[in-house]
This record gives C-alpha cells, sequence and structure tokens, in this order.
C-alpha cells in the first residue's frame, strides 16, 4: 500500500511538471501559433506556444508561455527538423510604459536585401488589450533594428507598410497623428515626415514618399 502512494505522488508530480493532464482537467488548453511568409522559394516562419486559462479565472486571454523562434525553410515547409532556426525572441520585454509584457509574434513582412519586418504583439497575460512593435531582422547576419511601438485600441491606432528596404509608419492619438515616419533598414536611419497625416494615402517610388499628392524626399 505504501509503494501504492508513492507511485501515485510521483504521478501526480509528473503531471504537474508535464501540465498535460492535470491541466486539461482544469480547463487549460495549450496550443501553437505560427505565422509565416513566402521569401522567394523560402518560407521564414516563427512558431511559439499559447495558453488560454478559460473557465480559470475572470479574463482567460491567450499568451505565449514559450519565447518565439524564427526559422527559415524550404517553401512551404514548416519542420523544425528541417528549418534554419534564425533566432529565438525573448518572451518578456518591457514596453513604451516601463511595464514588464509578454510578446509573440503575429506578422512578417519580407524586405529587400535579406530583411524582415516583424510584428509583435505585447500584452500582460490578463490584458485584453495590448502594444504592438515592430522590428527589423536580417536574416543573413540575424541582426536586429527597433524601428517603432504604437497600439490599436483606446483611441490608439498605428499602420505601417514596407516597401524594398523602406519601413513607413504612423501612429495616431484619436484624431490627432502623433508621429509619421519612415527607416532605412540597411542604415538603421530614420526620417520625421512632418505633416504627413496618419489617414493620408501613401506611395514609395523612386526615392520619393507621395502622401496625398504631398511629395517628399527620402533623404535617408
Amino acid at each position: 500500500m505504501k509503494k501504492f502512494f508513492l507511485l501515485m505522488s510521483w504521478c501526480c508530480l509528473l503531471s504537474l511538471l508535464s501540465g498535460c493532464s492535470l491541466s486539461n482537467k482544469e480547463g487549460i488548453s495549450t496550443f501553437d501559433e505560427t505565422v509565416y511568409a513566402a521569401i522567394d522559394d523560402q518560407t521564414v516562419w516563427s512558431h511559439c506556444e499559447l495558453i488560454d486559462r478559460s473557465g480559470l479565472d475572470t479574463q482567460g486571454y491567450p499568451h505565449p508561455i514559450t519565447s518565439t523562434s524564427i526559422y527559415l525553410s524550404s517553401c512551404n515547409t514548416l519542420n523544425k527538423k528541417d528549418a534554419k532556426l534564425i533566432t529565438e525572441l525573448p518572451l518578456i520585454a518591457v514596453d513604451s510604459a516601463g511595464r514588464e509584457v509578454l510578446t509573440r509574434v503575429t506578422d512578417i513582412t519580407p524586405a529587400d536585401n535579406n530583411w524582415i519586418v516583424i510584428e509583435e504583439y505585447l500584452a500582460g497575460a490578463d490584458w485584453n488589450q495590448g502594444s504592438i512593435r515592430i522590428i527589423g531582422m536580417n536574416l543573413e547576419t540575424k541582426e536586429q533594428r527597433a524601428i517603432a511601438s504604437g497600439g490599436r485600441s483606446g483611441g490608439l491606432n498605428f499602420k505601417y507598410m514596407v516597401k524594398d528596404n523602406y519601413v513607413f509608419w504612423s501612429a495616431k492619438a484619436l484624431d490627432e497623428t502623433r508621429e509619421s515616419a519612415i527607416m532605412n533598414l540597411l542604415t538603421g536611419e530614420k526620417q520625421t515626415l512632418v505633416g504627413v497625416d496618419y489617414d493620408a494615402k501613401v506611395v514609395i517610388e523612386n526615392g520619393i514618399i507621395n502622401a496625398d499628392d504631398k511629395a517628399i524626399s527620402i533623404k535617408i
């Protein structure tokens, strides 16, 4: 009988460590999240694991429990075994307000010269609203560039676009444009675009930014 109780105790400990059967009984479920983009004949993709605590607390919002890994593999192949690991992004970061938050990748956009732009969602485990951060990453050198961040809730708006080796972004609070700018991924240089409204139609072509037919020369 004593051996039986010892065996049961050991099984319970294993369940707690693995977070499998015991977690399922409590209503916790985990699932994979993958984001990908095609680059010529290759696929760049991210992977992390999320947890959903629905039913255990009043919030229950899915949030990451592992850091996000960035992989490069052959076209339309999302297999870790055959993929090249580019980097692993930190699970925990500090947002613009100085708060510790969890990070996960929500979008990947290819740019020129082996660069990609990664969109991250930053939020606490029990938040229903978070913020957006975009970073640049070179798939060959693994160099990273902090680009910009902003919100998409509570009266905040943030958008961006990638063209060649440039990243344009704009941020708005209520009806006020807070910032419009562009970065050259190759150099990391930033140019503030004075007078470009958040709602303006922006086109980048031949070293010129056209914002509602207002032409601005790119100097970076």
